[in-house]
């Protein structure tokens, strides 16, 4: 089976920290499966900018994993991408560049102008292949639109992945370019379109935004899984040293996990927490919140410092290196995800796999991921999140159950799962074309 699969989203997570979400973790260890499998001869593309592909070039130089995957780029590429690079290595390697910042804007400018103009002339949006009548039996999408060039006769069957249809559920939750590009990409599907959802909150999502172009039949849902990086973290040495380098206190505390985005729905959380700890008149408990600094950072941060009563006690990490992650969950009294909506919801499952009790909202994909392994809260309801709280921090027989539950559950998902379920859905479409 010859699949062709598209790789920006890891090239610019390679490039900025905060596109590490959990898109980048379906796309990338999707591609570690695909990558093994004796099934599938695997090839990779970018239908990004040519910035894009830079940054996909130098993210897979890292990845021995997929050191024999072909990364498709087209011949003018090959004259362009040197001139580019020699800019990079001098904005790594130039004291002027990293000391003054007019000149940083400067040299950026005259890059990102440079870009701009070659991909103009010759970077055309579709998908490179060197040979024009080479055939792929199937067409990954896993988050971009199908490329303006593209050309239908070359690939037997197309796939989007589909992660939420949130910017159009929510769309005061999200700027007017982010509710634009998934437009973009459900544009692109018609009868003929295979689709590959992460969740049947999802599947259904999608089916009542799109339901007059969409075949039923060619839709497959995929779990996700949490990689190994997961896990119960036993050395307290090790965890210790990782708390103290993100400034967690060595006490107790509450965990969340995400991007401070309103979606998330942490001002809640937070709301929650005071209130558990000034009823209760807990003076040893924190609550931890790791994750980007998303649209809502400023708001919850002057949240913290305009109230004495949460201030020092609500500590906000930033982003964190993943190989840190298992310390923080693993050191973690409770996790809580109190989001207002998910297509999957992937720091619920790590949590669970790190052996951490989880409080998640009763909503959406979530009650999917989770089972009845942690307390499901009405995210809108301050006192239910309060109350998981307080039965997690009272009761130490609960906090074992749920630990034990999570991880039986976390089982059930996996990414080689994931890559299964993918291809038993290539193969169907394989069979009906």
């Amino acid at each position: 089976m010859k699949v062709i699969y598209d790789i920006t989203v890891l090239g610019r997570a390679h490039l900025f920290n905060h596109a590490r979400t959990g898109i980048f973790r379906f796309v990338e260890n999707l591609a570690f499966e695909l990558a093994k499998s004796k099934k599938v001869e695997l090839h990779f593309c970018s239908t990004g900018s040519i910035n894009d592909l830079i940054a996909c070039q130098e993210y897979l130089k890292g990845k021995i994993e997929l050191k024999h995957v072909k990364l498709h780029y087209p011949k003018s590429a090959k004259f362009i991408l040197p001139s580019l690079r020699s800019i990079d290595g001098f904005k790594k390697n130039n004291k002027l560049y990293q000391r003054y910042n007019f000149f940083r804007k400067l040299v950026d400018f005259f890059n990102y102008r440079l870009a701009l103009l070659f991909q103009k002339i010759f970077f055309v949006h579709g998908i490179h292949v060197e040979d024009k009548n080479e055939q792929f039996d199937i067409y990954h999408s896993p988050f971009n639109p199908l490329p303006s060039k593209f050309k239908k006769q070359q690939y037997g069957s197309i796939f989007i992945t589909i992660y939420d249809t949130l910017p159009f559920l929510f769309p005061n939750f999200f700027q007017k370019e982010t509710i634009q590009d998934l437009t973009k990409v459900t544009d692109c599907i018609s009868r003929e379109t295979w689709l590959i959802c992460i969740s049947e909150q999802t599947k259904k999502d999608i089916l009542d935004h799109k339901k007059e172009t969409i075949d039923i039949n060619k839709i497959y849902v995929t779990v996700l899984g949490a990689s190994n990086i997961f896990y119960k973290s036993e050395d307290q040495q090790f965890n210790r040293k990782r708390l103290a380098d993100y400034g967690i206190p060595a006490s107790p505390y509450i965990l969340s996990l995400c991007t401070l985005d309103p979606r998330k729905n942490l001002v809640q959380a937070i709301n929650a927490f005071e209130d558990f700890i000034v009823s209760e008149k807990l003076d040893d408990l924190n609550l931890v919140l790791v994750g980007g600094h998303g649209s809502e950072y400023k708001k919850i941060q002057d949240r913290i410092d305009s109230n004495e009563k949460i201030r020092g006690r609500v500590i906000l990490t930033g982003y964190v290196d993943d190989d840190d992650l298992s310390a923080i969950y693993s050191e973690a009294l409770m996790f809580v995800y109190p989001s207002l909506y998910e297509g999957f919801g992937l720091p619920p499952l790590e949590a669970m796999q790190c052996g951490i009790p989880v409080i998640t909202s009763n909503n959406s994909s979530l009650p999917e991921v989770v089972g009845d392994a942690a307390l499901l809260v009405d995210p809108n309801n301050k006192l239910e999140i309060m109350r998981a709280m307080k039965s997690l921090y009272d009761d130490s027989y609960l906090r074992k159950k749920l630990s034990h539950r999570g991880l039986e559950r976390s089982t059930n998902f996996s990414w080689s799962k994931c890559a299964a379920q993918t291809l038993e859905a290539f193969r169907a479409s394989l069979d009906v074309n």
